[in-house]
């Protein structure tokens, strides 16, 4: 995990792969508000491939 990122809190991470890892929002804004982490740091989203 990225430790720029806050932690997701215990039992959040729903989905993980090699590539990324998706928790419930610590503070979600709505019921089962997701954040989608990918774990290469990349500065912009269009820069990533499907590999």
């Amino acid at each position: 995990m990225n430790s720029a990122l806050p932690k997701p809190f215990k039992d959040a991470i729903i989905y993980e792969d090699n590539k990324l890892y998706a928790p419930l929002a610590n503070f979600p804004i709505t019921k089962g508000h997701t954040v989608i982490v990918w774990k290469k740091d990349v500065s912009d989203l269009h820069l990533l491939t499907k590999k």
